[in-house]
Order: C-alpha cells, then sequence, then structure tokens
C-alpha cells in the first residue's frame, strides 16, 4: 500500500509536532484512487510511518526523499531502535558503510529488548562484507534470543549467507531449519528446491518442489516455475521444460524469473 503523510501541526510555534499531530494519510484504495484518511498520532506511531515511507524510497533508489524521512521519524523518536536499524539499512545502501556499523554495535550495547532484529539485521550487514564468520555468529546469537519470534526469518537470511560463501551444504542446513520453525511456508520448499538445484541434487530438489506443489495446491510462482524448468532440463525432459517455460512467460511476464528464462540467464 502506497502511503503519503503530510504532517499538520496545529500550534503555530511547533515545527516538529513532537507531542502529536493532525496526519492527513493518503492511501490506494482498490479502485486506484487516492483517499485521505485523517487521525492523530503519537510520536513512536508517526516515526514508525515516517520509516515505512523512507524503506519505499531506498527501495526505489530515492535516497535523498528516503534520508529527509529519516530525519523525520529521527525527531519523532530519536531513541527507536527501529529507527536507527533503519538510517544502517540507508548507510549501507549508499556505501558508508562505517557508519553502518557504528549503528549497528551502539544497538547492540544500548537495545537489549530489541536484540533480536537487531542481530538479525547486524548478521546480514557483516554477510554483505564477507565478513561470514562474523555473520553466523550474529545469526545464532539472534535465535538465542527467548522472546525472538522471527527465528524462521533468521534461519533464511543465516541460509542466504551461506550461499553468498557458495556452502550449499550449510545453506540447505539453514533452511531445513527455518521448516523446522516454519513448516508451513510453501515458499520455503521453494527456496529449498532452488538451493538443492544449486547443490547438484536433483532428486532432493524434486521432493521439495513436489511438498511446495502439495502445500500450495498447484499455484506455482516464477521461482518454482524457474525450479521446475532446471529440474525437466536436467532430466532432458525438453517438452516439459519448454511447456514450463511458456507458462512462466505468460502468467509472470514481468518477472525477473521469467526475464532470465527468455534470457537464458537461470
Amino acid at each position: 500500500m502506497m502511503l503519503r503523510n503530510i504532517a499538520v501541526c496545529l500550534a503555530a510555534s511547533a515545527v516538529l509536532c513532537l507531542s502529536g499531530c493532525v496526519t492527513a494519510t493518503y492511501e490506494y484504495g482498490q479502485d486506484h484512487q487516492l483517499h485521505e484518511v485523517s487521525d492523530v498520532m503519537d510520536p513512536q506511531t508517526a516515526a514508525k510511518r515516517r520509516v515505512n515511507i523512507a524503506i519505499g524510497h531506498m527501495n526505489k533508489g530515492q535516497m535523498t526523499e528516503a534520508k529527509q524521512n529519516l530525519e523525520i521519524a529521527k525527531k519523532y523518536d530519536p531513541d527507536s531502535p527501529y529507527v536507527k536499524l533503519s538510517y544502517a539499512d540507508y548507510y549501507q545502501r549508499v556505501g558508508e558503510d562505517q557508519n553502518a556499523e557504528e549503528i549497528y554495535r551502539d544497538l547492540v550495547s544500548r537495545h537489549p529488548e530489541n536484540m533480536g532484529d537487531i542481530y538479525n539485521s547486524y548478521g546480514n550487514f557483516l554477510c554483505s562484507k564477507d565478513r561470514f564468520e562474523e555473520a553466523f555468529a550474529n545469526f545464532g546469537e539472534a535465535v538465542k534470543v527467548p522472546s525472538y519470534a522471527n527465528i524462521s526469518g533468521v534461519y533464511v537470511n543465516a541460509s542466504a549467507c551461506a550461499m553468498h560463501k557458495k556452502n550449499y551444504t550449510l545453506a540447505l542446513a539453514y533452511i531445513d531449519k527455518a521448516i523446522d520453525y516454519d513448516g508451513a511456508s510453501p515458499e520455503l520448499f521453494a527456496i529449498k528446491a532452488k538451493l538443492a538445484l544449486d547443490a547438484g541434487d536433483i532428486a532432493q530438489a524434486k521432493t521439495a518442489i513436489a511438498v511446495y506443489d502439495r502445500m500450495s495446491k498447484g499455484s506455482d510462482s516464477p521461482r518454482s516455475y524457474l525450479d521446475k524448468i532446471k529440474i525437466a532440463e536436467s532430466e532432458r525432459n525438453i517438452n516439459e521444460s519448454m511447456r514450463l517455460g511458456r507458462e512462466l512467460v505468460e502468467k509472470y511476464p514481468k518477472s525477473q524469473e521469467a526475464s532470465d528464462y527468455m534470457n537464458n540467464q537461470y
């Protein structure tokens, strides 16, 4: 959902509206038109809203707008670990790694109540810098936090990090741990199928994709289509491979997987 916020302070002298703002929120409805919703938000909620807007800008490569919204979020709630984590993400994306790491280290020392998210995010940062042992250590700390619920997500990130290291065995081991915590997610089995294919384990890939099919009731994702194409090609089943390829392009023409298939880059 696309959100656009315009904060209007009621007090003439107030610039940042830290004690509460009347906020006009514009949301796209099912009719694809903007609709205004007005409410009053506390500083913490306002900060999170601004962070979400900043993340949207970052995902579009609009880093100036992202920084502006992060600055506003910081004014609302300067001690928020959510805001600080988003700042670390921003610095990482613009290549200011030292600033990003300083934030992560500060968070580790000052926000024990949010240690799961902090260790998880710090692990991702370290992995992106090829500091694998430190990354895996932080993922390990994240899953030890008793109150942390996103254990499956941590193991998915650890699996992706192992793949970045080209350690397929470790990547499969981590995705199996993710499945242990969230075995009802079809997408995890699609990820496992891809990992098994990359590792050259066709039998394990076929087993994983069969579970995916059963759980998703035949509703293929672009990822699962590409996995099935690879399995068919490994078995020299050219007709099946071509059929799946046509379906992938017809159903998901704008997906990265369709593009990869069309350009023979999979």
